[in-house]
């Protein structure tokens, strides 16, 4: 069973690709798109690039049985609307594919769901995340905060799926 979780915005979007067996993680590998040092490119650049991801991690695990992307927030106006294209470009990408069931998972319940806090920092997130991580990944380096951010989205949505076992 494999779960592709997506933690989207337009200067770092994280993916997780998570396997599970018996209701554990077997392994987990992450995947990032850094535009935060490219803004002297144009918008279309920019999301191309998060889709030439997404294309590059569905071309080669063509085995992948969900894939959840976590909610945005809708606070200030222009963020909202740069991720909706961010989410917009994903989703069109992975209808090339085939993938036209995407489930979306809030933050706050990411957060309550792996940490007991839908409050809790990203430190907390990634200490929570540590605890479901197979034994030969335990000291995992996330390339950022929103890497485990991404394997939280994975881990959150496959307990409450009943595919992972809560600890």
């Amino acid at each position: 069973m494999k779960i592709l979780a997506c933690d989207l915005s337009l200067t770092g979007s994280a993916f997780a690709l998570l396997e599970i067996q018996d209701g554990h993680l077997v392994s987990v590998e992450t995947f990032f798109v850094d535009n935060s040092k490219n803004n002297f490119i144009g918008m279309g650049s920019r999301l191309g690039r998060i889709a030439t991801k997404v294309e590059e991690i569905i071309e080669n695990n063509k085995d992948i049985d969900y894939i959840v992307i976590e909610k945005g927030f809708s606070r200030f106006n222009n963020v909202t609307q740069t991720l909706f294209r961010v989410v917009g470009v994903v989703e069109m990408t992975l209808s090339k594919f085939g993938f036209h069931d995407i489930e979306f998972i809030a933050p706050t319940s990411v957060k309550k769901t792996v940490t007991g806090n839908g409050k809790a920092t990203k430190k907390e997130v990634e200490e929570g995340v540590r605890i479901y991580l197979p034994r030969k990944q335990k000291k995992m380096v996330f390339q950022t905060d929103d890497c485990s951010d991404a394997v939280a989205v994975g881990i959150s949505f496959g307990i409450q799926k009943n595919l992972i076992k809560k600890f």
